[in-house]
């Protein structure tokens, strides 16, 4: 283990006895501004049916960081309302991955993903009958259905043996045409980060299930996939699967520096990722490194990928507030690069995209804040400081406003301004991996 991954591993530790200590002495004092945005905001918008079409997608992302702020703060009140929401979904949601369109998928995937969080939280904090009967149960069939159920369409091809027979291709495959047919997508990577939630559920409870051989085998198909798409620089930080997009149209114009009329392609051959789907990396990989706390080598490794991916968010993609714009920013590609993302996108609409940080709204989110290190805790101190938010700041943050429907308490800029927002930075710093 490097001298880095070690210091990292310490921090791991303070943060986990930090969360013991507070449990033990009971709740902790939580600052009547944060008590009233909550109230405001989280506590009313756990009360609607999260798991609809419309809010499933946004719900995965806004709910994140104040579902582990409820458990590593120890705030009674807060954990039952997100067991009284599960509640109320194991009640009324008839759906599967088996019976809705696979154009559903992904948003469902983010939903559920925040379900499978929530059984590991509450399990490990002593708290398990605050998990819904059945819900387990049913995160093992989900998972199933995904792995090797559901026929997995992948553009031409239709993979009958579900994901785990798609992966088994894209895995096979060193060049393709396009590029982005070999590419692994969120489908799979938020498949990988269930699965290992299950997986901590039964190292926690000492539980098994008829599909606990699947997660065997799901894991292991996450470290050869990790293992070949992740992509290492001299500086131990890295990429992952730089320039596998890089002809598909949603990159085809990253080479451009900025927005304008009828732009044309430049497409970069070794792109990275956005930093918009990336921010999903820190909690995916605190997802594998738990549950691999039985395997030496995997811990290692995503320890390690844990420890790469917080110095190259820090050293390479974030830009601290100066005086040229009073926020903080993150460029819109991994590597570094700014260029444009996404244009003529279908929720951007014709002649319009992504230009230089116009992803940054990404951070009020707060996944990116969840490192257990100082400086993602300063980051998160001081941007709590910086609200309300400037015009220019909600301006650049909601960029090319998306014309999806959203429900009003997460919709853009509004979020930004309503106390949601302002939330999720408060809470980020008390939500640390």
């Amino acid at each position: 283990m490097t001298t880095a991954c070690r210091r990292y591993f310490v921090a791991l530790l303070l943060v986990a006895v930090t969360c013991a200590c507070g449990k033990q002495s009971g709740n902790p004092q939580v600052d009547a501004r944060t008590a009233l945005l909550w109230d405001n905001t989280v506590r009313i918008y756990l009360q609607d049916n999260l798991w609809t079409e419309r809010n499933m997608y946004d719900a995965g992302h806004v709910l994140m960081v104040p579902l582990h702020a409820a458990f590593r703060v120890n705030v009674r009140s807060w954990q039952e309302q997100f067991s009284g929401h599960f509640t109320r979904f194991m009640a009324n949601d008839n759906l599967s991955f088996l019976a809705e369109p696979e154009d559903l998928d992904l948003a469902r995937e983010h939903y559920l993903y925040l379900a499978s969080r929530f059984i590991v939280l509450a399990a490990e904090s002593g708290n398990g009958l605050l998990i819904p009967p059945g819900m387990v149960g049913k995160l093992y069939q989900e998972v199933n259905a995904l792995w090797q159920q559901k026929p997995a369409w992948w553009y031409e091809n239709r993979f009958a043996g579900g994901i785990r027979e798609r992966l088994n291709w894209k895995l096979s495959q060193e060049v393709t045409t396009p590029s982005y047919y070999r590419a692994i997508t969120d489908h799979e990577l938020f498949l990988f980060a269930m699965a290992a939630d299950l997986r901590s559920f039964e190292l926690a409870t000492g539980t098994q299930h008829p599909h606990s051989p699947d997660l065997r085998d799901i894991l292991a198909m996450a470290f050869a996939v990790y293992g070949k798409y992740v992509v290492f620089r001299s500086d131990n930080t890295w990429l992952f699967q730089p320039g596998a997009w890089k002809d598909h149209p949603d990159y085809l114009y990253a080479g451009n520096d900025n927005v304008a009329e009828n732009l044309m392609p430049v497409p970069v051959a070794d792109i990275a990722e956005d930093t918009s789907h990336s921010h999903r990396f820190p909690v995916w990989l605190e997802s594998l490194r738990y549950a691999s706390r039985d395997d030496e080598q995997r811990s290692r490794y995503y320890l390690g990928l844990m420890k790469g991916l917080e110095d190259r968010f820090f050293n390479v993609v974030l830009r601290w507030p100066d005086k040229d714009f009073p926020a903080y920013r993150v460029t819109n590609f991994m590597d570094g690069r700014n260029g444009v993302y996404r244009w003529n996108y279908q929720t951007a609409g014709p002649n319009n995209g992504y230009g230089p940080f116009q992803l940054s709204g990404v951070l009020i989110e707060g996944w990116w804040g969840m490192f257990p290190t100082g400086r993602a805790r300063d980051m998160c101190e001081d941007m709590t400081g910086r609200f309300p938010l400037a015009d220019e700041v909600v301006k650049t943050y909601t960029g090319p406003n998306t014309t999806r429907d959203r429900h009003p308490m997460v919709q853009w800029p509004e979020f930004f301004g309503n106390g949601f927002g302002e939330l999720l930075v408060r809470l980020s710093r008390r939500s640390l991996l």
